[in-house]
């Protein structure tokens, strides 16, 4: 069984050879494939944001709990409500937002 399956990946690496020589021959010298783009939108859907701007210090300054509610009540008339959970599942009292101090109802 091994031996059959030696003979099949040299069979593999041959033709692969052989499909490379008949690509230089008709591209030209410098044929490389080029990576495909993706082009189906919902794996577009799985791109990754660019990290958020919370670690510099002086950032950390206007990113303050207290503040982001009051810009936001100046802003829209009206109080932020608090995140409304699902499922039950709440973060623990003691639970507090790393950057800006909010308390558990807002993190």
């Amino acid at each position: 069984m091994l031996e059959l399956i030696y003979h099949l990946l040299s069979l593999i690496e041959w033709q692969s050879q052989i499909i490379k020589y008949l690509c230089v021959l008709i591209f030209g010298k410098n044929f490389k494939p080029k990576a495909e783009k993706c082009t189906d939108k919902e794996y577009m859907k799985l791109s990754v944001d660019p990290m958020p701007i919370f670690g510099d210090p002086t950032v950390q300054q206007i990113w303050q709990y207290t503040v982001l509610l009051k810009n936001y009540r100046e802003k829209h008339g009206k109080d932020l409500k608090p995140v409304s959970r699902r499922g039950g599942v709440t973060p623990p009292e003691e639970a507090v937002c790393p950057y800006c101090g909010a308390p558990p109802d807002y993190v």
